[in-house]
């Protein structure tokens, strides 16, 4: 077991009325716990686990690219990677949207970068709390929380891929 913390000051114009970011990350054999505390507050437990849909799906539709506008018969492929977790509400509102794909997010960082770096490949469960209140609208303006929202995960993902370098 060991663990991982950092605490970053938060940029007031992603989080107005924010003023830090701490993060707590526990590595057990089989899961990790982070906490992601938003002004020292936490009120929201998903578990996210590799146990979607298809861990090796790759869904067969067809992307923009030069021989599909020529309309060719080979089409290229993408993998679908967010189908590849099981989210489960533990604590908190299960009808919110957002932070289900965001603890997806955090748990596909731990996956290709931060676990791949410590050569530690198994599959380890995630039991992430945090504050939903990060991604609280401000604005009434959907599309420019829609942009707000990615920058504020870029913000928290490059939080915690700074916590372990």
């Amino acid at each position: 077991m060991y663990t991982r913390q950092s605490t970053n000051q938060l940029p007031l114009d992603l989080f107005p009325g924010g003023d830090e970011l701490a993060i707590n990350a526990t590595h057990f054999t089989n899961e990790i716990l982070i906490q992601l505390r938003f002004n020292g507050e936490l009120d929201t437990t998903y578990e996210v686990s590799q146990k979607g849909l298809n861990t090796n799906s790759v869904i067969q539709r067809p992307i923009a690219s030069p021989s599909f506008l020529n309309n060719e018969d080979d089409e290229d492929t993408i993998t679908d990677y967010l189908s590849d977790y099981q989210v489960i509400t533990k604590l908190g509102n299960s009808n919110n949207m957002k932070l289900p794909v965001i603890c997806t997010q955090i748990a596909e960082l731990y996956n290709k970068v931060i676990l791949s770096n410590q050569n530690d490949i198994s599959n380890k469960n995630l039991l992430i709390t945090l504050s939903s209140k990060l991604w609280k609208d401000n604005d009434n303006d959907n599309n420019n929380n829609n942009n707000n929202d990615f920058d504020k995960l870029i913000f928290v993902l490059k939080c915690i891929k700074d916590m372990y370098n």
